[in-house]
């Protein structure tokens, strides 16, 4: 399979100059903060939260990235489901004929950790992965803009 394709972004931060390599009509999300599906019970709206602040902080928030962000909401709700589900009845049980098996639970549980780290990672929301993200940070409006702004009405 290889490894994934850098996003246009990331080759230009990189320096790629090769015009083949870049796409020049990448469609760019529209930028605000993605609605927060309703449904969300406490684990997956503290999630939900706390992930939306890390991008809004680290300056990636936009409204493509709701979609993901309510996966791993999602994801999150079920992993700490099949979590207490394996405190309540232990990693292994006893069928009928006294032979131990696995928790069928504990399968779910590793499934969903794996799950959520490669979410996370497609995210960079990893130490490593992190590095191969490109964060723009928002245009600072210089101070000669900003004054005509303010007294854009003084002017006329």
């Amino acid at each position: 399979m290889g490894r994934k394709p850098f996003s246009t972004a990331q080759k230009i931060a990189n320096g790629d100059k090769n015009p083949q390599r870049i796409n020049r009509n990448e469609p760019k999300p529209p930028e605000g903060t993605p609605s927060m599906p309703a449904h969300f019970n406490e684990v997956g709206t503290a999630m939900w939260h706390h992930v939306i602040e890390l991008f809004d902080q680290m300056e990636m928030l936009n409204q493509a990235e709701g979609l993901l962000i309510a996966e791993l909401c999602e994801n999150e709700m079920a992993l700490v489901q099949a979590r207490t589900s394996v405190r309540e009845t232990g990693q292994v049980l006893t069928d009928s004929r006294g032979d131990l098996k696995r928790n069928p639970y504990c399968v779910e549980l590793h499934k969903y950790t794996d799950r959520k780290l490669k979410m996370l990672a497609e995210m960079g929301l990893t130490p490593s992965n992190r590095t191969k993200v490109a964060a723009y940070p928002k245009a600072e409006e210089d101070p000669f803009t900003q004054w005509l702004n303010e007294n854009r009405d003084n002017l006329n």
